[in-house]
């Protein structure tokens, strides 16, 4: 019985976003990005693996917080993760992102936020970063069950505030 109340739940999520905001993402150039890597040396692969996580997070939040109706688009054109491989450590620490703070998180977008009726209520560039990373409270609760909690608490808190302007 609960196994088949789990599925029902699950395929019933899906509707609770209905009419729910909309998050059109686009990432320009994620090769050049500074520090988008999932592991070191990460390449092509290693890349789309952040993109795809963070354009599903950005999109649930988007979904969460703005009103029905309402369409966001951005362009990312910079993304630096917070920490950084340091493969010079004794043992398998080659694939291991350091925290610190000399490595702040950073997100750098353009974006559109559009009314229902496709008038722009919001439009300009953006530049978020955390220098207190690793100190970061946001992140904290994120950083226990989810990859990338830095930014990801960086672009939550900016969805959050975009209604509010």
């Amino acid at each position: 019985m609960k196994s088949v109340l789990k599925y029902l739940i699950l395929g019933l999520l899906p509707m609770t976003f209905l009419g729910a905001a909309e998050l059109k993402i686009e990432w320009t150039d994620p090769e050049e990005f500074r520090d988008a890597d999932h592991y070191y040396n990460g390449g092509k692969k290693s890349k789309t693996i952040v993109t795809s996580n963070l354009g599903r997070f950005f999109e649930r939040d988007a979904r969460r917080y703005l009103p029905e109706g309402t369409v966001l688009e951005m362009t990312v054109t910079e993304l630096d993760l917070a920490g950084d491989f340091e493969p010079w450590h004794r043992g398998n620490w080659d694939d291991v992102r350091i925290v610190k703070s000399i490595y702040p998180a950073l997100i750098k977008f353009n974006y559109r936020y559009l009314g229902e009726n496709g008038e722009v209520i919001a439009e300009g560039e953006e530049k978020l970063w955390d220098r207190l990373v690793p100190d970061s409270m946001r992140a904290r609760f994120l950083g226990r069950s989810e990859s990338y909690p830095y930014i990801k608490s960086l672009v939550r808190d900016w969805i959050r505030d975009l209604d509010e302007d």
